[in-house]
């Protein structure tokens, strides 16, 4: 009981501290930095200055967005950040504690001498390793560009319509690897579930960006970048090839993307009949594809799909079913544009260390 007493205690006495130095903090740079990043910024320095200590524990996200009045999502993306930086540990379950434990150097070193002692050991341990001189330096280039990218790490929002949308975009922008990507639907947005503070931009498909631009109260929004979706000349020709007797079967995530198929699908094939569609939160899949020739699906959902759905659509192809890739690609304009401008974002990061 006692123990149990004596944790209440020291959650406290820590939760004191942010709190306090919060407030002040607060009214400075309300209106120039966002919560989280005060927030970051403000623990980070209880850590460094000794008033946090390795071990502590931390008040869970919904106490701390209750003291401090604000949202819990905030909390939890400052607490990601510190434990991203290697000074907090969230363990699931257990709680979020300090993991922060500096290095001690001598008394009597500068931070330069301490600094070129250790490059020295460095460098005598890669000569130990029998690496060149260019080697070493080519070795040391590759580190300090990795550093530069990691710290020039921007949040990015993805907000699409449907499923299916969401996860294309995250696919196509996967290579992008100074930036952090969230999706979220499109009603998440609409019903203000998404904190817009938190991210340096918001990629969007090109109608749910025609809407945003709409939305006055959403001015605060420091990059809005709309990316133009076309369908894959692959899939085109897929389509065309179709004879016109083919039953066709659409599967999809979401109503509204299995709408954005059909359309392609009466664009560009020449059926005799419209396909029909299947949701894969719906049952009767196997049913499903026992009244279709041929599937129509977007690949990149295989690795969504359940194991049960998944053996049904193997069966589907060996008894004679076909599958074609849907496939949605960005317009390489607007990706083009996207790339540059989140590289931008990045590098303003970068030359504020």
């Amino acid at each position: 009981m006692s123990q149990g007493n004596n944790e209440k205690k020291e959650i406290e006495a820590v939760l004191e501290k942010i709190v306090t130095l919060f407030e002040q903090d607060r009214d400075i740079t309300l209106d120039t930095i966002p919560l989280y990043q005060t927030l970051v910024d403000m623990i980070r320095c209880l850590i460094l200055e000794g008033e946090l200590k390795n071990g502590e524990r931390l008040p869970t996200f919904a106490r701390l967005a209750s003291e401090l009045n604000i949202s819990k999502g905030t909390v939890s993306h400052a607490y990601n950040i510190l434990a991203a930086e290697g000074y907090l540990e969230l363990t699931q379950g257990k709680g979020s504690f300090v993991s922060y434990e500096e290095k001690e150097t001598s008394a009597n070193l500068s931070r330069k001498d301490a600094a070129m002692q250790a490059i020295d050991t460095m460098l005598r341990e890669m000569q130990k390793l029998a690496f060149t001189r260019r080697e070493i330096q080519i070795f040391i280039d590759l580190k300090m560009r990795e550093f530069y990218e990691e710290a020039g790490n921007i949040s990015v929002a993805v907000i699409a319509d449907s499923p299916d949308e969401r996860i294309i975009l995250l696919q196509e922008l996967k290579s992008i690897k100074y930036a952090n990507f969230t999706a979220y639907s499109f009603d998440n947005f609409l019903e203000g579930n998404v904190e817009l503070d938190l991210f340096d931009a918001i990629i969007t498909t090109e109608d749910v960006y025609l809407s945003t631009k709409l939305r006055t109260d959403h001015d605060n929004i420091k990059q809005v970048l709309p990316v133009i979706m076309a369908l894959d000349p692959h899939s085109i020709i897929d389509l065309a090839a179709l004879p016109g007797n083919t039953r066709l079967g659409i599967i999809s995530f979401a109503h509204s993307f299995s709408k954005i198929m059909q359309d392609s699908c009466a664009n560009y094939a020449k059926l005799h009949n419209s396909p029909q569609t299947h949701l894969l939160s719906e049952n009767r899949l196997e049913i499903f594809l026992r009244e279709s020739d041929t599937i129509l699906l977007p690949f990149v959902l295989f690795d969504y799909i359940n194991e049960e759905q998944r053996k049904e659509l193997d069966t589907f192809v060996k008894r004679g079913g076909s599958l074609l890739n849907y496939k949605l690609i960005p317009e390489k304009a607007s990706l083009f544009n996207i790339h540059m401008k989140l590289e931008e974002l990045a590098n303003q990061g970068k030359e504020q260390i």
